[in-house]
């Protein structure tokens, strides 16, 4: 599916292909709620209203869903979208995901320095308001 997502595929075939891999699993798994979060984003203008709420949930069970979802990337996209879409509240829990998502970050100095930049930004943005 992430390969389908990577190369592009059309939206309408990437939600087919993520409707009957939940039906096969009696609901949507949270990699197929996940995916299709990472496809809402790509759109032109992704429904963050709906997609944030499907993201929180995902981080609020990240430790039972470790084995579908990589925790640290469920953090990064969701930071994404809450960077994205930007209100006040938004920015504040971008700053506590962090928190919690740094010691998940040690595996490169690409993923602690994200981070590290994207803390900044958040706080720039807070500044700003």
């Amino acid at each position: 599916m992430a390969t389908m997502i990577e190369a592009g595929a059309p939206p309408k075939e990437i939600r087919q292909v993520l409707g009957q891999a939940g039906q096969l699993e009696g609901g949507a798994s949270a990699r197929a709620t996940y995916l299709k979060s990472i496809d809402d984003l790509r759109r032109a203008r992704p429904r963050l209203d709906d997609i944030v709420p499907r993201l929180r949930t995902l981080w609020q069970q990240r430790a039972s869903s470790r084995d579908q979802v990589d925790p640290l990337e469920l953090g990064l996209t969701f930071t994404d979208a809450l960077v994205r879409r930007g209100n006040k509240a938004d920015l504040e829990e971008v700053l506590r995901v962090i928190e919690q998502a740094q010691p998940l970050a040690s595996r490169t100095l690409y993923e602690r320095n994200y981070l590290t930049a994207l803390a900044g930004l958040v706080e720039q943005l807070r500044a700003e308001r």
